[in-house]
């Protein structure tokens, strides 16, 4: 429940390999998982959106945290993912960062105020 940002040059995502070319699974095919590297174009450190939090859990605290998505980029969904990660544009970080008296439709102007890029991606070796 708290915002949270992370500056990145790429994500990764995880799409079932038959996905990638759009096409069913063949009879007796199995579904593989392949793990997608994607870089903006133009080249650019991306200031991602995220939310985090801390709950008791017991003696330890429970830490959660996501990064913000929204429907696909058209890039995104040909290479098989449905989502994409909500990039904000860097002047909009302090708003971002400090929600308190801000109303909802501000921290979705927020959201809606993207930076524009092309997501080229390629198979990761991190998977």
């Amino acid at each position: 429940h708290r915002p949270g940002v992370t500056i990145d040059n790429s994500f990764l995502e995880t799409v079932e390999r038959h996905n990638m070319p759009q096409r069913e699974l063949a009879e007796g095919e199995k579904s593989e998982n392949v793990v997608l590297e994607f870089r903006p174009k133009p080249e650019q450190d991306m200031v991602i959106a995220c939310l985090w939090n801390e709950s008791p859990d017991g003696d330890e605290a429970l830490l959660s945290f996501a990064a913000i998505t929204d429907d696909p980029a058209p890039e995104v969904a040909a290479a098989g993912h449905d989502r994409t990660i909500i990039q904000i544009k860097p002047e909009h970080m302090d708003a971002w960062l400090t929600p308190e008296c801000r109303s909802s439709g501000e921290l979705q102007a927020i959201l809606d105020d993207r930076p524009q890029a092309y997501y080229e991606h390629k198979e990761s070796r991190a998977a």
